[in-house]
């Protein structure tokens, strides 16, 4: 340590921890607590004592381990961590996803995230200078995937939706034109996809 180091730096296994805490947390303050929330993570050590201290029982957790071998799946684990069986099959049924434990939805987001990310890619000249300014692009991003990008999985008849409007929230599409044009930008920058949203839905009820 250099002397204008304050005290002992926090060891890698301190810093994994307390990033996995603040995940976990951060997912917790986003999610509706209702009944027996199911929670699927890989095998990563610190997961399952995170969750024990900030769920208790009162969740349903389990785990997917793949073995790879030369970059190929030769066996996937699925291990029931928290939770009896019953509430497992419960909550499989409630998800609408996949009737097994399985990782694969939040991985595709995960590539979907990275991909329309520069500061996220492994391999990357880019580099978000601070904070704020990685938190504004991925506002930016998720604003277009929700309520501005049409996805071919929901296209139905001629009339291909966005995320937002499959879910019953939007009648229509926005563009980045309705944000940016706008006289009033509150923030922060989430704040920008709710009113929009909202203004955007009473001008196509109107309509």
């Amino acid at each position: 340590t250099s002397p204008r180091d304050s005290g002992p730096r926090p060891s890698s296994v301190d810093a994994a921890i307390e990033n996995t805490h603040a995940l976990l947390k951060n997912t917790s303050r986003r999610m509706r607590h209702v009944g027996f929330p199911l929670i699927v993570t890989n095998g990563f050590d610190y997961y399952e004592n995170v969750v024990r201290r900030l769920f208790g029982i009162a969740c349903v957790y389990g785990q997917v381990l793949r073995t790879r071998r030369n970059d190929r799946v030769l066996r996937v684990d699925r291990r029931p961590i928290i939770g009896a069986r019953w509430g497992f099959v419960e909550a499989l049924v409630e998800s609408e996803d996949s009737s097994t434990l399985d990782r694969s939805f939040i991985e595709r987001l995960k590539l979907t995230i990275h991909q329309g990310t520069a500061y996220l890619k492994r391999r990357s000249a880019c580099h978000a200078r601070s904070r704020k300014r990685l938190e504004e692009q991925i506002e930016i991003l998720l604003f277009h995937y929700h309520l501005a990008r049409p996805h071919r999985a929901l296209k139905f008849g001629s009339e291909t939706r966005t995320p937002a409007m499959q879910a019953g929230l939007m009648t229509n599409r926005l563009t980045f034109r309705d944000v940016f044009s706008s006289n009033s930008v509150p923030s922060p920058a989430n704040a920008i996809v709710c009113v929009f949203a909202v203004r955007a839905n009473r001008r196509s009820l109107a309509a």
